[in-house]
């Protein structure tokens, strides 16, 4: 596994994603498209 893919993983747990896998196909004006969640502090 990449470093990448472990990276992306992480982001995933804490419920974020990284600017490279937005999908590039949306408008202009992108709509969110995700439930609120809660952050622990460390993680912030």
């Amino acid at each position: 596994m990449s470093r990448i893919e472990d990276f992306n993983r992480k982001l995933d747990e804490l419920n974020l994603i990284g600017y490279w896998g937005i999908s590039r196909r949306e408008a202009f004006e992108p709509t969110s498209s995700f439930e609120p969640c809660m952050w622990r502090w460390d993680d912030v």
